[in-house]
This record gives C-alpha cells, structure tokens and sequence, in this order.
C-alpha cells in the first residue's frame, strides 16, 4: 500500500472515531459533528483508493463524482450510491447554521460511513 493510501485511511479511521466519540458524548448537540465526520470518513476512504491506484482524486467533497470515477474502475463500487447520496444530504451541509441536523439519524450516518471504508479497505486489499 503505498503511502498516500495508508496515510488517508488512517484520516479516515479518525474521522469515524469522531463521530462515534460524539454519538457516545451527545447525538443530539453534536449531530452536526456526527454527520460532518461521517461524509468525511467516506469522502476519504474513497479518495484512498483512487490513491490506491495511482489516481490523483481531485479536491472536491463531492461522493458522487468520486463514486463515478471508482464505478468506471470497477463496478462493484455502484451499489454504493445510496449511501452516497445520504451521507451528501446530510453530511456535507454540517457546517452550515440553516442544515437540517436529525440527530435520529445519526447511527445510519455512522453505519454508511462505516460501510463504504470497510468496503475500501478490502477493495483496496483484493488488488494489492
């Protein structure tokens, strides 16, 4: 694994320990943190395997174009639209006073978040 790849997933591992710190803290003032940290967990992951192969991901906090970009590398990465999608919705507004902030969403936040870099994690074992 080359550098850039395990130093994003280590950035990606610590922003899911922020959110679940938050969640175990309070979900319900933190949510905002919560869902920051998960669209960043995700946005990372992804980004680290663009890494993983050379790719140099642009800056952008945008999951759906790099859910694009990994498509057309491999298709395995599709059924992980939805979950894009719902970390974008709420996720990448976190830091802006007039998001909307459901702290009953919070957990599914994490799960996603969780699924997509464990899913990167073995994309990016199964090619090494």
């Amino acid at each position: 694994m080359n550098e850039p790849t395990r130093l994003i997933l280590v950035y990606a591992a610590s922003d899911l320990r922020m959110a679940e710190m938050a969640i175990q803290d309070n979900p319900i003032l933190l949510a905002h943190q919560v869902y920051w940290h998960c669209q960043q967990a995700a946005e990372k992951a992804m980004k680290a395997a663009l890494y993983s192969r050379e790719l140099q991901p642009t800056k952008t906090h945008a999951l759906l174009s790099l859910l694009k970009w990994l498509t057309e590398l491999d298709p395995a990465w599709a059924p992980w639209k939805e979950d894009c999608l719902f970390l974008m919705e709420y996720g990448a507004g976190a830091n802006y006073p007039d998001a909307l902030h459901v702290p009953s969403y919070t957990s599914e936040m994490l799960e996603r978040a969780q699924g997509i870099v464990a899913f990167t994690r073995t994309w990016i074992d199964g090619a090494t």
